[in-house]
């Protein structure tokens, strides 16, 4: 059975911060069913739940960061459950809350209980977008979303997978998305062209988007992403939300590639 689409909305930020209602309005008519924030664009989170009412689409999630934040962490969920917002998402960590190799990260770890704590305790399911340079180290001998997989309570943390980073590190995005069978509630679906330069990639280290020739973003559907599979992973592995992020529309209309993304997902029965 297919999952909800959502779509990240800095994927068309350059019409968002425009026009929010009307790039809202235009996401929904493609078919989108949810989108995921990113920022509030200058409104009130009162102004926002209005923009959203008014495009008759719901935010299921909405990417921060750290210092995004302030002094006041409850606050600052409190503000984007008012909004409706199911999941907050670190849109990148940073390195005050990445594990190390070789530690027992400790406070590290505390730090990210006490921050899923008051998530869970708003209703909120705290969880984290990778890039592919979050493959680069390991920490005892794991990735690090394993490593904290491994050592948080899943109620804290839950991964928001970034299936196009993914393989971007030279890493089966199918297998990988097994690793949280349960616990996978957002998939972010993203895609790009290029091939791999052999030449480039040195012993011993993880590929990245540098290794590419021609590495480009292209709509879902478009480029390397196996997208089938991985939409019948998301399945698999319990997933709640398929939400489509193109980083850069690269020359073309951010809102016309999140167009094409909709139709290349339709056409597979999404």
């Amino acid at each position: 059975m297919a999952l909800p689409v959502g779509i990240q909305i800095y994927s068309v930020g350059d019409h968002a911060s425009r026009d929010l209602v009307g790039t809202l309005k235009a996401l929904k008519e493609m078919g989108y069913d949810c989108v995921e924030l990113a920022g509030l664009y200058g409104l009130t989170a009162k102004d926002m739940r209005k923009a959203l009412r008014e495009a008759k689409i719901k935010a299921v999630a909405a990417h921060f960061q750290l210092h995004d934040v302030g002094d006041d962490f409850l606050s600052f969920v409190a503000m984007y459950k008012s909004i409706g917002v199911k999941y907050l998402v670190f849109a990148t960590v940073p390195d005050e809350l990445r594990p190390v190799d070789g530690s027992d990260n400790k406070e590290i770890l505390e730090k990210w209980a006490y921050m899923g704590r008051i998530c869970s305790e708003q209703g909120i399911q705290l969880a984290f977008h990778n890039h592919e340079w979050d493959f680069e180290k390991k920490v005892d001998g794991l990735y690090m979303l394993d490593y904290l997989r491994e050592h948080l309570p899943h109620e804290y943390f839950q991964p928001e997978l970034d299936v196009g980073w993914v393989l971007a590190a030279g890493i089966d995005p199918v297998e990988y998305m097994s690793h949280f069978y349960g616990y996978l509630p957002l998939v972010h679906a993203k895609d790009f062209q290029g091939t791999l330069d052999e030449s480039t990639v040195e012993e011993g280290k993880q590929i990245n988007r540098h290794n590419f020739k021609g590495f480009r973003f292209c709509p879902l559907g478009n480029g390397n992403l196996d997208l089938p599979a991985v939409l019948k992973a998301s399945e698999a592995n319990y997933s709640k939300y398929i939400i489509v992020e193109q980083d850069s529309s690269e020359g073309q209309d951010s809102l016309e590639c999140a167009r094409i993304s909709r139709e290349n997902l339709k056409a597979l029965g999404w």
